[in-house]
C-alpha cells in the first residue's frame, strides 16, 4: 500500500519530537509514545501509528537487555567480590559504561534510521527488537495499513 506524503512528513518528524520529549523526561517520554500511538491510530495514520509502536518497542527491548545485561553484571560482581578477587573489565565499571554507551549509539541510531525510512515511506525494524507489542496487538497492526 503506498503511503500517503503528509502520513510520511508525520513519521519522519516523530523520532525528533520523542527525543526532544525524552530529554525533558523519560516517564513522559513512555507516556507520549502511548498516547501517538492511539491518536495517530484514530486519525488514521496507521503507518504512523506503526511507527511509533515500533519505536516503542525498540525502546523496551532496550530497556529488557540492559536489565538481563545489569544482572549478569551483578552477579559477576558479586561472585568476584566473595572469592577475593578483581574481574578487572567487570569490577572496574568499564563493562558498565560500555554497554551504556553502545545502548545509547543503538538507540539514537534507531531513531535515525526510523526518521530516514518513514520519509521514504518505507518500513524499517531494528535488527534486535523484540516486537513484543507488535505481536500483542496481532495482524491488526499490519491489516490496517
Amino acid at each position: 500500500m503506498r503511503v500517503r506524503r503528509r502520513e510520511c512528513l508525520v513519521s519522519a518528524i516523530i523520532p525528533l519530537f520523542l527525543v526532544i520529549i525524552g530529554s525533558v523526561s523519560l516517564w513522559l517520554l513512555f507516556f507520549t509514545m502511548f498516547f501517538l500511538y492511539f491518536y495517530l491510530k484514530g486519525k488514521s495514520f496507521f503507518f504512523s501509528s506503526l511507527v511509533v509502536l515500533r519505536i516503542f518497542d525498540v525502546t523496551i527491548s532496550i530497556l529488557i537487555f540492559l536489565l538481563i545485561i545489569g544482572l549478569l553484571n551483578s552477579a559477576l560482581l558479586i561472585v568476584a567480590n566473595d572469592g577475593g578477587f578483581s574481574i578487572p573489565f567487570f569490577s572496574s565499571g568499564l563493562f558498565k559504561m560500555v554497554i551504556i554507551f553502545v545502548s545509547i549509539v543503538y538507540y539514537f541510531g534507531s531513531l535515525v534510521f526510523f526518521s530516514i525510512f518513514s520519509f521514504l515511506g518505507k518500513e524499517f525494524v531494528m535488527p534486535l527488537s523484540i516486537r513484543a507489542f507488535e505481536k500483542l496487538l496481532g495482524d491488526s497492526v499490519v491489516e490496517n495499513r
